[in-house]
């Protein structure tokens, strides 16, 4: 009698599938990939037939208890769809086929806490705290010049995290001191970054030709290992250099984007013109990110 398959003997299938079923980013089928790993171990490789709705209750139990965010969790969600979706399209056995399909449903059904963590209290960060963030980022043992050009471009352009994750050399013109992103939905857009930023983003790419860096490796930032960066990567950067800079208030990658718009609208640059260099078609969205200083506000009454 065969013995019963367990999570991470469909690993590989998945992985082909991933590659030649799906239309999804090269990022997404590594991360989906990862997840169903992650899935697996933490529940110590069960054997499929064995998985019920209630293991997938006791998953998500634990996903909770660990402090993840919702949007986390979707995300997590959505990897153990896409391989039960597998199973299920291409079931290797009928019964696996069958039971993938109705923990499936089961989890289709599971919902993700909306209030998980309290909202977060608007501010923006001024340039003396970025300035801060940016020393601290230089004083990084081994990685300074890679981690203060990040923090650094992440203010200057206003990117998002995936935004700067993505980006590729031949994405830059550091001449110019431009760089074409690639943001939501793929749309492209060309932002533009100063003069200080430009030194950093020089000085990175200097020590990057030394870094070890696999050959077919594009990706203007990358790990030690010379891959490219996860979102939780350049997140964790973010929140450590900001504690290391003796930061108070939490900081988090996006907040460079909300800081930096609310940065420019206080200069005096047009909405429009605001809205167009961060890649909002609405301007109603732009000002969505604007944090008003009563103080300024005052002043200018």
């Amino acid at each position: 009698m065969a013995e019963a398959k367990r999570v991470l003997d469909y690993a590989d299938g998945f992985a082909a599938y991933m590659q030649a079923g799906t239309n999804l980013s090269e990022r997404t089928r590594r991360t989906y990939a990862y997840e169903l790993t992650l899935f697996a171990r933490n529940l110590e490789n069960p054997v499929l037939t064995d998985l019920s709705p209630q293991t997938l209750l006791q998953w998500n139990q634990m996903l909770y208890d660990a402090g993840a965010a919702a949007n986390t969790i979707n995300s997590k969600h959505s990897a153990l769809k896409k391989f039960l979706d597998y199973l299920e399209e291409f079931p290797e056995d009928e019964k696996g086929g069958e039971h993938a399909g109705r923990l499936l449903r089961s989890l289709k059904r599971l919902q993700t806490p909306r209030d998980r963590e309290p909202p977060r209290k608007p501010f923006s960060l001024n340039e003396e705290q970025v300035a801060k963030m940016l020393e601290a980022a230089g004083a990084r043992l081994g990685r300074g010049p890679r981690d203060r050009a990040m923090v650094h471009l992440l203010w200057a352009a206003g990117l998002r995290r995936a935004e700067l994750g993505n980006l590729l050399l031949d994405d830059l013109d550091i001449t110019e001191r431009l760089a074409t992103v690639t943001g939501k939905g793929s749309k492209t857009r060309t932002v533009v970054y100063d003069e200080l930023c430009q030194a950093d983003l020089v000085k990175w790419l200097e020590l990057r030709l030394y870094w070890r860096v696999r050959t077919d490796e594009q990706h203007v930032f990358v790990s030690a290992k010379g891959g490219p960066l996860s979102l939780n990567y350049i997140s964790n950067i973010v929140q450590a250099v900001a504690q290391e800079a003796g930061l108070r208030k939490e900081v988090w990658s996006h907040l460079f984007r909300h800081s930096r718009i609310t940065a420019l609208l206080n200069k005096g640059m047009a909405l429009q013109e605001v809205a167009s260099f961060v890649g909002h078609q609405n301007v109603q969205t732009t000002m969505g990110y604007y944090h008003q200083d009563t103080t300024r506000l005052k002043d200018s009454y």
